[in-house]
């Protein structure tokens, strides 16, 4: 298809035929800078018509005069700026069509020399990128790392070739990193996004967000791992503390309600597995407002830890000791049946019988209710259950000293 204005100074009736028949994107350039011609194929890299437009607008060559007729060029390195503002790396020769008009042609840099070009870029990019990059060999030996990585691992960069990943991994994620290479080797993924820990040489941990990707050549053959990894340890702390602040009585250190009725259902499906049933006790304090009023809330709250603590003691390390309201705790024992859910009340009723804050000895309101793994009340209600047996045993008790 021609393409051709007639314009001031644009290219005599013979530049159009000229133009179509040059085998490379090609514009015709009048006395004037002004395209006054064009073929489909600079159409198709330009992204549209450029007739009309001042040459000067599309094409940015370094160091040299404008484009011209009279003005003669070889092959020089170029910028096709696209219509939609793209830049485009090209090459630009420029000859005579007449006396007053000129020929550009642009051919596009192929992508191996782009590649070529780009090459010491990415090898800064690499060193200077500011998450931890590093090349392996197919056995997961480091080949190269990047000062960022270094740093994260806390060793120098030249001291990590040779080393395997695994050997810096954690002990406890390095079973999922094997499986997650395997799955990548079989084809099943092409990459994996994972938090994994990392042991620094004196054995502190850093946790990264480890992406993992398995590089091979154009005819399929493996070359080697890329990994890049990003320093999140003060974001896994910050979450941490967090959750630790959501699920833990501030006063005492133990978990509260909400972490109570997470284990509860833990313990529910224990016993839903093992065919085994469980048991929810509740235990009030009493007297805490006499110690309050006659000692002050400092004593309230000594005596409040002090049973938090007995309480803990008396159990064994698979149960859940909470404080679940003011001077209320609970605790959960898992795959344990109504006869030792009794014994197990009375012993805490004792450890907390057993302590003295301010000159006056404690005691404690103790109730229990036992589920199965096939129980479908939800936490609340067994709470609800143990504590109504809590207030019976409460009204049936005989007098304290307050």
């Amino acid at each position: 298809m021609r393409a051709f204005v007639d314009i001031r100074g644009a290219a005599p009736p013979s530049a159009p035929d000229l133009v179509e028949r040059v085998p490379d994107p090609a514009l015709v350039i009048g006395a004037t800078g002004v395209v006054g011609g064009e073929n489909d194929l600079a159409r198709e890299l330009l992204g549209g018509r450029a007739i009309g437009k001042p040459v000067s607008k599309l094409l940015v060559l370094p160091d040299a005069g404008p484009i011209a007729p009279g003005v003669r060029m070889c092959d020089r390195p170029a910028t096709a700026m696209r219509l939609d503002g793209t830049p485009v790396p090209v090459r630009v020769s420029v000859g005579s069509a007449s006396d007053t008009a000129a020929i550009a042609t642009l051919r596009a840099e192929c992508d191996d020399v782009l590649l070529e070009r780009t090459r010491p870029l990415l090898d800064l990019a690499f060193e200077l990128a500011p998450i931890g990059m590093a090349f392996f060999d197919t056995h997961g030996r480091y080949l190269r790392a990047n000062p960022a990585l270094a740093e994260i691992l806390g060793r120098p960069a030249e001291d990590l070739v040779g080393r395997r990943d695994q050997e810096l991994t954690h002990p406890d994620d390095r079973d999922s990193d094997l499986a997650a290479a395997a799955r990548i080797l079989a084809g099943e993924i092409s990459s994996w996004q994972t938090e994994k820990r990392f042991l620094k040489p004196d054995g502190s941990v850093v946790w990264v967000v480890a992406n993992l990707s398995f590089l091979r050549d154009e005819g399929g053959r493996p070359l080697s791992w890329l990994g890049q990894f990003q320093d999140v340890t003060t974001r896994r702390r910050l979450e941490s503390q967090l959750r630790r602040l959501a699920e833990e009585d501030p006063l005492t250190g133990l978990p509260n309600r909400r972490r109570l009725q997470r284990e509860l259902e833990i313990a529910r499906r224990l016993g839903s597995q093992a065919g085994l049933d469980g048991a929810l006790i509740v235990i009030d304090l009493d007297g805490l407002k006499a110690i309050n009023d006659a000692c002050g809330h400092a004593a309230g709250d000594d005596a409040i830890r002090s049973v938090g603590a007995a309480l803990r003691d008396a159990v064994r390390p698979t149960d859940t000791v909470a404080r679940i309201g003011g001077d209320e705790f609970a605790v959960v024992l898992p795959l344990t049946d109504a006869n030792a859910a009794r014994r197990v009340a009375g012993e805490l009723g004792a450890a907390v019988a057993g302590l003295n804050v301010a000159g006056r000895a404690l005691s404690a309101s103790i109730g229990a209710t036992t589920f199965s793994g096939a129980t479908v009340a939800p936490s609340d209600v067994l709470l609800a259950e143990a504590d109504a047996a809590m207030y019976r045993a409460k009204r049936t008790a005989s007098p304290r000293p307050g």
